[in-house]
């Protein structure tokens, strides 16, 4: 393992090396990882995607008498946003209890927990080469990736080269309060445009005598009746559907009705709920006076508590927590939404960070929960491969 003071300087590191998504460049944070790898003896693989996209591998051989694992993150953050930030959103301040900034928690301090983690299985290995003892039985692939908040975009790379063939299980560190994760909600994003008619705003709300017709009105009188078409699956874990407008905009001046307003929709669903068919009530219920884009669909993924790499992930959690946990839900994706299909990956997550917490004002992470969380990545990756 990395000792606590080399965890937590790169993480440090790692929010000083600002990735904000927009507008979305992992240059910097990438060239940091990459010194701080190599520096620690692995030998990175590093692809440009596109243009200030970057996806970032590491591989440790095994035998390859057991099915690898995945140890998964992204590079790129929210963005800090127009609030007032008691320190700079990108210092990486430790103030001896929690590292401050952008991405701490989401999700570069479960990156660096990753590091320490697969720090630990390399030394592990050696040793077993050195003294004859236990070896690693199958990969283990550190997969960093760049554009999560944009779509999955290195995820969805790495399932087009096929980088993760041959490995059956893949460990997210999102944050998850260090409870085990097993099921994450679907992500359905529309952008739903109303189309009206130009009219001078003398002519009052809806337009002018020339005919007129506001699409702000319209899409204002349209957007209170969707949450009453999301489906009414439910899961135990995650709950039930739900629909967010993250942005809306429409209008050319100020006095002129405007002809078009576009909203765009984040629907949260259940694994199980067909989004095709949302999309289709959507589009029926709004009618010929609007049009619906997909933007993009991320399914929901879940994996069974017992499968093995989240019974070891669970064992080791309540092992350094120090009592039972219960697997949750989370009601965000992950690169996992595309792995784990591509590749036929189990799944787990668990990482420092408070749930629910991703792109708050004044973000931060606890020093020990980042430490916790590298321990507890590398004693269930010791569980799966070394035991």
């Amino acid at each position: 393992m990395l000792d606590r003071d080399q965890t937590l300087r790169l993480l440090s590191a790692l929010v000083r090396a600002e990735s904000p998504d927009p507008p979305g460049d992992e240059t910097r944070v990438c060239a940091v990882l990459a010194a701080e790898l190599q520096a620690l003896g692995f030998a990175p693989q590093i692809e440009e995607f596109a243009p200030g996209r970057f996806n970032l591998l590491v591989r440790l051989r095994g035998d390859g008498s057991r099915p690898g694992l995945v140890l998964s993150a992204h590079m790129d953050t929210l963005p800090p946003g127009d609030g007032a930030w008691a320190r700079d959103p990108f210092s990486g301040h430790d103030d001896g209890a929690r590292i401050h900034g952008r991405g701490t928690a989401d999700m570069k301090g479960g990156l660096a927990a990753l590091i320490s983690a697969l720090h630990d299985l390399a030394q592990a290995d050696r040793a077993g080469a050195a003294r004859g003892g236990p070896r690693l039985r199958g990969d283990v692939m550190l997969a960093v990736t760049g554009g999560e908040s944009s779509n999955c975009l290195g995820a969805r790379r790495l399932a087009e080269i096929r980088a993760l063939d041959g490995f059956g299980a893949l460990l997210v560190a999102e944050p998850t309060s260090l409870d085990l994760v097993v099921a994450t909600t679907s992500a359905l994003w529309l952008a739903v445009t109303a189309h009206g008619r130009a009219g001078h705003g003398s002519g009052g709300a809806a337009g002018d005598a020339a005919g007129g017709a506001n699409a702000i009105a319209a899409m204002l009188a349209a957007l209170p009746d969707l949450p009453g078409l999301l489906p009414a699956e439910t899961h135990p874990l995650l709950g039930g559907a739900s629909l967010s407008v993250g942005r809306i905009a429409g209008g050319a001046a100020i006095n002129l009705a405007a002809d078009r307003c576009r909203a765009e929709l984040d629907l949260r669903l259940p694994p199980a709920a067909d989004p095709d068919a949302l999309e289709t009530a959507i589009r029926a219920h709004l009618g010929p006076g609007f049009t619906v884009e997909r933007l993009d669909f991320k399914p929901g993924v879940e994996s069974p508590a017992h499968a093995p790499l989240a019974a070891a992930v669970l064992a080791a959690a309540e092992a350094e927590r120090g009592r039972p946990l219960t697997p949750r839900g989370a009601r965000y994706f992950t690169d996992a939404c595309v792995l784990a299909p591509a590749f036929g990956l189990e799944t787990a997550t668990l990482g420092p960070g408070a749930l629910g917490a991703s792109g708050a004002l004044d973000e931060s992470v606890s020093s020990a929960d980042v430490l916790a969380a590298a321990r507890i990545h590398a004693a269930a990756a010791r569980a799966l491969l070394l035991a």
